[in-house]
């Protein structure tokens, strides 16, 4: 074939061209290569393209990259705190590991199919960039671009703005002194809606559903602030900022190019400088804009402390003013924080925790051992408060026939195993750690196809909507097989209560599970990588006994081992995984329940 096509959007592409050509097609979405079959169009995904051994390559290379740039420097030319060093390292792994994926991806259909042409859709980043740099040298494209723009943004500040004025005056009148926290999603909500009062913020501009935010807004007991002002700032670029984003496209193009020369040509050192430059800025414009917004909130209410579920960007600017002014601050983490075998996830599990478990707060809440052995083996600016689960919690209890029947149905009376992944698209790649959309399918059909095979085995799909899957690509990629089924309602809570076991690649759902007593099966079927081990926690175990590492040899066995160790009538936590983490729950109960009242707590 000679010429490869990559396609995420179907609707947008000449399909009786690509018909006609007879060219390969790639899509790393599951719901773009269904849409395309439907259309007579066959594609190949990701998976069969991209391995463990490409993945590390593209974390040494990012590193490299981004190693190659000094984000202090960086920082200084933007006039920015340096304690957004961690914010600003998230955002450049993100875009160059998605760019790096894209031309590996690249490279191994070259290799395999020996294509001459590449094409690239509109969603791609590569595509994007050669996009971005014709637009942005030709002059008529420039003013056009600036003049539309110019009268959005004006009306899109007026309308935020306004929100924003009503939202502070209103916090101002009945919120003073209350508790101050970030947005309420992964949980967090939850943890704090017994205290009396809370205003929540939304790093980010209006929401479409303006009825809903101005009924939240306008509460006397808890207050969620419609918006934050669009940003206005234009940050023009220093020398010293121009020397260290060309250092960083230097080095991309070099690793792009070196993969794929002939059929990249059009990305360049120029080109990804001015790509890199913009999102550099743009990142820019709106931390000064979560500087000032924040500041005008703190001002107004005079908060009694602050919570956060991360510290990346405005959270990480909320963390910074509260610490200037010694108001009391706090993170409670809504990921796991895991100490892993492997060396080179371990770095990726470091990295992620700069912006979830450490930063310019106060304290941060240990809620689980792995937690607590991670933050031990590592150097963090942040005092640990050992607080139990607040959110990443599991409820123990007892199977409820009644409660199994209502949501298993006829499958209530089988050994339920339950499905849970956090899988991440293109744009939010976390290689090795977690699974990306094709991974997460694979990992489905794998698993699936394996415990049908077990008589009196049923897998329950926990599923919620993310990039580039559907319901109906899960029911399309199962055909054929028996005894599972697809559940997106409901408290996933009430589904790992009524189940048997938990499965899953990585996920935070894996310590919830343990914490709610149940069996944990560990599954990779494409990707070399394990979750735990027995140094993932504080406390030495003999053996990682109530997890399970599994693949296609051993999970019968595995599956008849849960069951006669987790049987209601048999069950044993001691000497367990499950055991180890009911112990720290109960041992930080109290601990935590200060936490909530904003109490004092010391270093671990």
């Amino acid at each position: 074939m000679s010429e490869v096509w990559f396609i995420r959007e179907p609707s947008k592409a000449n399909i009786p061209y690509l018909i006609k050509r007879d060219c390969l097609i790639v899509s790393d979405s599951p719901d773009a290569r269904n849409e395309l079959r439907e259309l007579g169009v066959s594609a190949i995904g990701s998976s069969a393209l991209v391995n463990n051994t490409h993945w590390l390559k593209i974390i040494n290379q990012r590193d490299l990259i981004i190693h190659s740039m000094d984000i202090n420097s960086i920082l200084l030319s933007l006039n920015l705190d340096l304690e957004l060093e961690s914010s600003l390292k998230f955002h450049l792994k993100f875009l160059v590991s998605e760019l790096l994926y894209e031309a590996f991806l690249v490279a191994s259909v070259i290799e395999r199919y020996s294509c001459n042409k590449v094409f690239f859709d509109e969603n791609f980043q590569i595509n994007k960039i050669t996009k971005f740099e014709t637009n942005e040298r030709s002059t008529f494209i420039k003013i056009k671009k600036a003049f539309h723009c110019g009268i959005l943004n004006k009306v899109n500040f007026c309308i935020t703005n306004t929100l924003f004025v009503l939202s502070l005056l209103w916090i101002r009148l009945f919120h003073k002194n209350s508790l101050l926290a970030t947005s309420p999603g992964s949980g967090l909500k939850s943890v704090l809606e017994k205290q009396s009062s809370v205003v929540f913020l939304y790093g980010n501009g209006a929401s479409k559903d303006i009825k809903n935010k101005v009924l939240k807004c306008f509460s006397l007991k808890n207050s969620e602030m419609m918006a934050f002002p669009a940003p206005r700032s234009t940050i023009k670029a220093t020398k010293n900022f121009e020397i260290e984003v060309n250092k960083g496209a230097s080095r991309l193009t070099e690793g792009v190019l070196k993969l794929v020369p002939e059929h990249l040509g059009s990305l360049s050192v120029s080109s990804l400088s001015e790509w890199l430059s913009f999102q550099i800025k743009d990142w820019g414009s709106k931390r000064k804009r979560d500087m000032s917004a924040i500041q005008s909130v703190i001002s107004c209410m005079g908060p009694k402390a602050v919570v956060s579920q991360h510290s990346l960007d405005f959270a990480a600017c909320l963390g910074i003013i509260t610490k200037n002014q010694k108001i009391n601050s706090f993170l409670i983490s809504h990921g796991s924080h895991i100490v892993n075998a492997d060396s080179v996830a371990d770095r990726e599990w470091l990295g992620h925790s700069r912006t979830m478990l450490d930063g310019p707060f106060k304290y941060t809440a240990i809620q689980t051992p792995a937690a607590k052995a991670f933050y031990e083996k590592n150097c963090f600016q942040t005092a640990a408060y050992e607080t139990g689960p607040l959110i990443v919690k599991g409820k123990l209890s007892k199977s409820n026939s009644i409660k199994r029947k209502a949501l298993f149905g006829l499958n209530s009376d089988m050994n339920i195993i339950l499905h849970a992944g956090t899988p991440k698209p293109p744009n939010a790649l976390r290689p090795i750690i977690y699974e990306t959309t094709d991974e997460y399918l694979d990992n489905i059909c794998s698993f699936v196809r394996e415990a049908s095979k077990v008589p009196n085995t049923f897998v329950a799909i926990r599923f919620r909507p993310c990039w580039g899957i559907s319901l109906k690509s899960i029911e399309n990629a199962l055909i054929g097989y028996t005894c599972w089924g697809v559940f997106c309602d409901g408290s996933f809570e009430d589904f790992l209560e009524q189940s048997d076991a938990l499965v899953s690649y990585s996920s935070t759902t894996i310590e919830q599970a343990l914490f709610a007593g149940k069996p944990v099966i560990l599954w990779s079927d494409q990707v070399d990588y394990k979750h735990l081990f027995l140094g993932s926690f504080s406390e030495k175990l003999n053996a990682l006994k109530g997890v399970w590492i599994s693949d296609s040899s051993s999970l019968a066995r595995d599956i008849e081992e849960i069951n006669s160790c987790f049987s209601t009538s048999n069950v044993n936590y001691s000497d367990t995984v499950q055991s180890l983490y009911h112990s720290f729950e109960a041992l930080n109960y109290n601990q935590g329940s200060a936490l909530l009242k904003l109490g004092m707590g010391d270093r671990v």
